[in-house]
Formats: C-alpha cells, structure tokens, sequence
C-alpha cells in the first residue's frame, strides 16, 4: 500500500522544463497604397516584435505575435518617406514534460522575442517584398512535488530518512496594462510633415515591493519631420516622458528585470501642432530563492528496505537587473567613401550580444552594435552601416550556468565631419543569471520482509574511510542515534578505528 507519514517530506520546488532558442524565417510581399508615392529606392527597413501570446500544449510551447516593420524610402520626387508594415509570425517550441509537474500550479513561459536579419527587396514602384528572421529565447518553468512513494508494510517509528536542503530558484513573470501616453509638438509651419515617427519605452529601473514589481522608465517619442515649404534639411523633434507601473506577480519575490515595450503609436498633424498617441506597457521577470527540503535515502529499522533515486537539476539565482551604459565612437572615414562631407540625418542603432564571460568573478558581456546611418549629400539620401563591437562589464558574483542577457538602445546619433564619423548611443542591458545544480532524490522505497537481526545487544564496527554515519546506521538497519559521538549522519568516518554499534 501507499501512505504518508507525518515525517514525510513533501516540499513543492519549482524546476525549469525548457530553455532553448527558437526561429523562424519569414517572407511577405506588400502593395503600398495609392496615396503612397512610388518607391525609387529603399533606405531602410527595421523590425520590432511585441510579446507574443503563448500558450502550453501538451510538451510543446506556441508562440504568436506579429512583426512590425518601418520601411524609409526615397520617392520619385527625391523626398524621403515612411510606410509602416505588419506581419505575423508562429512558433512551437518542443520541451520534455516531466510527469510529475502539477498542471493546477500552472507553469511559467517566458519568450524573449526578437527579429534581425531583416532586408527589402523592391519589385515594382509599390510592390516590396519584406524578409526577417524571428527569433525567441524561449523557457518554461513548472512546479513538481519532491515527494516519496513508498510501498509495503513498516511500523512509522521504524522508519530512517536523511533528509537535505537547498536553496532553489523560483521564477515569476507577468505583463502590466498598457497605458496611453499623448506628446504635443508645436509647429511654426503649415508645411510641416512628418516623415517616420518612433516611440521605445526604456526601463530605468525596477524592484520588487508589497504590491508586486515596481517600474519606472522613460517613454521617447522620435520624429523625423520636414518643412515641405522650404528646402531646409529633415530634423527630429524628439520628447521623454515619464512611465510608470506595478506589475503583480505571484510569490515572494528578490529581484526582478522590466522591459518595455510601445504597442501603438498614432501621429496627426493638426492646427500647427503635432500630436502623438503612445500605447505602452511592461513586462517583468522576477526571481527569488526558496529554501527546499527533499529526502536523500530511508531505511526501515526492522524491515528490508529497497530504494530507488532520480537525479534532479536545481537552479539558483546569481544575478537579476538592468544597468546603462554610453558607447562613443570616432572612426575614420576611408578615402572614397561617399559619406565624406555628407550630412547626417538619423542614426539607429541594433545590439546584438555574442557572448557574457565571467572574468576574475565579473560579469562581462560583448557583442556589436550595427550602426545605420542615414545621409544627405548634393540633394541625395543615401544610408550606410558601421558595426562597432562593445564590452560591458555590468556585476560582480558567483559563476552562472545559464545567462540571459539583451541589450536596447535608448538613443543613437551621428554625425559627419568631412572624413570624421562620430557615433554616440545609450544602452540598456537586461540581464538574468543563474547556476545549476543537480541533487539525487528519494523517488520510490519499497518494504519488505522483516529483518533477521543477529542477536546481541552491540557489535564492533570498523568503518572504510568512505563510510558516513548514516551508511553504517543503514547497513546495520539501527537508527543513527545508536552510534555515540557521531552528530552529522554524512560526515565521512575517515580516520576512525572502529564504533561500537548497539541493537
């Protein structure tokens, strides 16, 4: 039969089921509309994705959101313009499903979700065809019971267990409500027309409180406008607003991560001003570390006693928090280079992180930044890429198993002096660290027939010296606390000549 003593441990631990990147590769072809002038060259196309909506199905994960694309041409008349284009995207993660994860408990799905690679490709004056990969940093977490099954017939007072704790990671994640966010520009011309606008909301910090996560950020609206009544170059109307939000989560919880992120940003020129509708949110991952007990082994002081164990791999948070930091550069443009003496009209800028090292007991992560330059020259827009590679060392703790780290641009600029490149731009890196670990488990003990003890009331007992008070307890089938002088069940018995073992 089953049972359940009031000794039995039966502690809850959270495990992580997943962590893995997936991708996909998408390609769509758009028809602009009428009253977009026809396309004579295209300057640039970037791509930024929402959270996706995901999902659980049986041992897979589904992911689905959508890719939002703006695309900035040059158009018969010489003009620069904009067109915004929208995409969807799917993606199933497969993940091995542990039997003993309680679905009732729920489990944690955490996509980190971005597109790169992204390219256009014109085929007639309104038709492009628009291709990117999507990419998603992809983990799951579920809730399991470190619990012991146990069969057959034993007196409960007879029952040994050694028993261990650990401090375990649990993870959290929730989405705040999107908020709307009104920006006015006031204008001197009538001829004004906005070219391309952009909005990024960047997370300066945020921390766990009484209510859940706490984040606060920066909402920056861009605008590249120009004067349609004047030759005069286009030039950003730029403003920063506060955000602000609470996130609840479950659990007591340490340290937490935010990002954010615009779903929808609506532009009208009106009565000599600009006004812009910015719809915003936030996302949160929080962590926190639990302290779980488990049984090692069990024996039956009376009966025989057969066990099995299951290795188990454990997680513990090292490090959760957003930093910044400031990359300048000053490059040399090469003799030839149609940039030299051009002038600089926007600049953006795409992070990519290689690596994240652990170096003399820091934290340190590198990879490149693509510079995309957009330039004016004898009445032509051009544009140009520079990659530049950055290094940050962004903490100081213990090695990590696992890191999951991104970096976002804040703000980008460029600027042109005859042959003189200079590139500055602010970063934010988002970064999650954890180390694993494995501990063996007590899955299942099996009793059986009652022990044959030999009679006497003490033997003598002369221990290897990889024997542990708890493995000659268990070979003897005594309760630990026959064995005098010994506190600590795993203490290894090297160096002791003999013990006296008493029935």
């Amino acid at each position: 039969m089953n049972y359940r003593t009031d000794d039995q441990i039966a502690q809850k631990a959270q495990i992580k089921l997943c962590d893995r990147v997936a991708s996909c590769e998408l390609s769509n072809d758009y028809t602009l509309p009428d009253y977009q002038p026809e396309i004579r060259r295209v300057l640039k196309v970037s791509a930024s994705v929402l959270p996706a909506s995901k999902y659980v199905s049986g041992s897979r994960a589904e992911l689905g959101g959508t890719v939002d694309y703006r695309l900035l041409y040059v158009a018969s008349d010489g003009k620069l313009y904009s067109a915004p284009l929208v995409s969807e995207y799917e993606l199933s993660v497969p993940f091995e499903a542990d039997s003993r994860v309680e679905l009732g408990e729920g489990i944690t799905l955490i996509a980190n979700t971005t597109a790169d690679n992204v390219s256009a490709r014109v085929s007639a004056p309104r038709k492009l065809c628009v291709k990117c990969r999507v990419s998603a940093d992809v983990r799951a977490f579920g809730t399991v019971t470190l619990d012991e099954l146990i069969s057959g017939e034993a007196d409960d007072q007879s029952i040994q267990r050694l028993c261990g704790e650990c401090g375990s990671e649990y993870v959290s994640a929730g989405v705040g409500e999107t908020k709307e966010y009104t920006a006015d520009f006031d204008t001197t011309s009538d001829g004004i027309r906005v070219i391309e606008s952009s909005a990024e909301l960047l997370m300066t910090d945020a921390y766990i409180d009484s209510m859940g996560a706490k984040c606060k950020g920066e909402l920056l609206i861009d605008l590249l406008v120009c004067n349609e009544s004047t030759d005069e170059e286009p030039t950003h109307l730029k403003k920063v607003l506060p955000f602000e939000d609470t996130v609840e989560l479950d659990g007591e919880l340490d340290a937490c991560v935010a990002r954010g992120y615009v779903s929808d940003l609506k532009v009208n020129v009106e009565d000599g001003r600009i006004l812009c509708v910015v719809s915003a949110f936030s996302e949160v991952t929080a962590h926190a570390k639990s302290n779980v007990r488990y049984t090692k082994d069990i024996y039956s002081t009376e009966r025989f006693c057969e066990a099995s164990y299951k290795e188990q791999t454990m997680s513990a948070p090292l490090y959760c928090a957003s930093s910044n930091f400031s990359q300048s550069e000053r490059i040399q443009l090469d003799e030839g280079q149609t940039a030299i003496g051009a002038t600089a009209i926007g600049c953006y800028c795409v992070p990519s992180v290689d690596d994240c090292a652990y170096t003399d007991g820091k934290y340190v992560a590198s990879g490149n930044c693509r510079y995309t330059v957009i330039a004016k020259k004898e009445s032509e827009y051009f544009c140009f890429d520079q990659s530049v590679p950055f290094k940050y060392e962004f903490a100081s703790g213990d090695e990590y198993s696992n890191a999951h780290i991104f970096v976002c641009p804040a703000s980008a600029t460029a600027r042109i002096d005859k042959d003189l490149l200079s590139l500055d731009s602010e970063l934010y890196v988002y970064a999650e660290l954890s180390k694993e670990f494995s501990i063996s488990t007590l899955s299942e003990a099996r009793f059986g027939e009652v022990l044959d003890k030999k009679c006497g009331d003490m033997i003598v007992c002369y221990p290897t010296p990889e024997d542990t008070l708890w493995s000659i307890s268990k070979r003897y089938s005594v309760p630990t606390v026959s064995l005098d002088g010994i506190s600590d069940p795993e203490a290894k018995l090297d160096g002791v000549d003999y013990l006296i073992v008493n029935f």
